[in-house]
């Protein structure tokens, strides 16, 4: 016992002698059981041999339930120590990693053979881990509980049974509150774990409770990752949106359609130099939120939020995706003029002009119907503009669109656009004439292709 002894001490931080791996195989041979044996051995034996299973875990692939029971046994002669050697805070130490180590090998049983039991086993002696040192050593208990955590995840999702869904929830979220400021990356990427299992609890029962904590836990994990990771914090905000867009379309309260939008935009700044992709979605789904929340209240703020968020999204994305940017110039114009239609607000004639005529230009050579079609939109906006201004240039900039609406159907006839191609004429010639005369009048008018 002793050279065993010796060489558990010299190779405690890690296996450095291959005679040690050997020894500790040759008294698992050997015995049935840690009772009775002095606790500072016990100590050492369980924990180079977790030493051992972590660096070589195929050489104790026939000891391991035995291994297991040894842990526990050394549970068991912590909880009967009579003697001075170790003071209660080393003893509950030494308690809380002896379930630790015995929850490691439960976890490889169940890997080897997906027995709930072992799985079970694995949970129960990590979470007893985790909560023993949870008021002396916040790191170690965070990083158990996570570890508790994963394993109710792998328990719900073979037996589907609810209780390890709350409990895959409780652990991950009590891992993120004690990691919160002592490792950041673990309690962000923890408060999200929570988010994802709230979901389902909510998608399960409708509870807007759950819906709630959902939001709250991906929000928390966005903010506190902001200096340290944008890239999950952007991800983290747009899942917070999800959350919110669920309670504002099953509640239809506008405080969470706001929520929605707020969480996109933060989620679309934040991924701005990391994910073009994920920023120009981002702000396309911000703007949706404010367009649900403009139709059921039809306050124009909304509107207005609704073309931003979605103008931006656009011009983020014409390298990288250009149908998203054509589509995303369209629906911008669209709304520009619908807002100048409830405000008379030239500003917003000019921004439906220069989103139609975005659109047309880009889709000039892919799309050359769709093309046309954009700018005689834009044409419409800047007719609306020569109007009131009565501006040369913007009297030019009409004529200039609606001829390339012309020049497309010169060349591709369609009798359904007849009268449409009829009027778009006349308006050019009485365009062309008030460009020779400012005394002719302008039509008011006004109509879409």
């Amino acid at each position: 016992m002793t050279e065993l002894d010796n060489l558990l001490e010299d190779n405690y931080q890690a296996i450095k002698d291959p005679e040690c791996k050997q020894a500790i195989l040759d008294f698992l041979d050997g015995n049935e059981s840690l009772k009775g044996l002095p606790l500072s051995f016990i100590k050492k034996f369980t924990k180079v041999s977790h030493n051992l299973l972590t660096s070589d875990p195929f050489s104790l692939q026939n000891y391991l339930e035995k291994l297991y029971n040894m842990n526990i046994d050394g549970v068991h002669e912590v909880k009967n120590f009579q003697g001075n050697d170790f003071n209660y805070l080393q003893l509950i130490s030494m308690a809380s990693h002896l379930h630790g180590y015995a929850a490691a090998i439960a976890s490889q049983i169940f890997k080897d053979s997906q027995e709930l039991l072992w799985a079970k086993r694995c949970y129960t002696s990590n979470r007893t881990s985790a909560r023993l040192l949870k008021g002396y050593n916040p790191r170690y208990s965070a990083y158990t509980y996570g570890f508790a955590g994963s394993i109710s995840k792998s328990i719900y999702d073979l037996t589907n049974n609810e209780l390890w869904l709350h409990r895959w929830y409780q652990s991950k979220l009590m891992s993120a509150e004690l990691a919160e400021d002592i490792d950041v990356t673990h309690s962000a990427y923890c408060y999200s774990i929570a988010g994802k299992a709230s979901m389902i609890l909510y998608e399960k029962h409708h509870d807007t409770n759950w819906g709630l904590r959902c939001y709250e836990h991906y929000l928390q994990s966005a903010e506190i990752s902001l200096e340290t990771n944008k890239k999950h914090a952007a991800h983290a905000y747009s899942f917070a949106g999800n959350a919110a867009m669920e309670l504002f379309n099953h509640l239809g309260d506008t405080v969470w359609g706001r929520l929605w939008y707020e969480s996109y935009m933060s989620s679309g700044e934040f991924s701005l130099d990391t994910e073009i992709i994920h920023c120009y979605n981002s702000f396309r789904i911000a703007g949706n939120a404010a367009r649900d929340i403009y139709k059921k209240t039809e306050e124009i703020e909304w509107a207005k939020k609704w073309f931003f968020a979605l103008f931006k999204s656009a011009d983020l994305s014409i390298d990288v995706n250009l149908r998203h940017s054509i589509n995303g110039y369209s629906i911008s114009g669209d709304i520009a003029e619908e807002i100048f239609s409830k405000t008379g607000k030239t500003s917003w004639a000019e921004h439906m002009y220069s989103s139609h005529l975005k659109a047309a230009e880009l889709c000039h050579q892919s799309n050359p119907k769709h093309s046309a079609h954009q700018y005689s939109y834009a044409g419409n906006a800047a007719k609306l503009m020569a109007i009131k201004s009565r501006d040369d240039q913007w009297i030019k900039d009409t004529i200039f669109c609606y001829e390339k609406f012309l020049d497309f159907y010169t060349n591709n006839n369609n009798t359904r656009v007849h009268n449409v191609i009829k009027r778009i004429r006349s308006d050019v010639y009485q365009l062309n004439l008030a460009l020779e005369d400012p005394e002719v009048p302008l039509k008011v008018d006004h109509h879409h292709s």
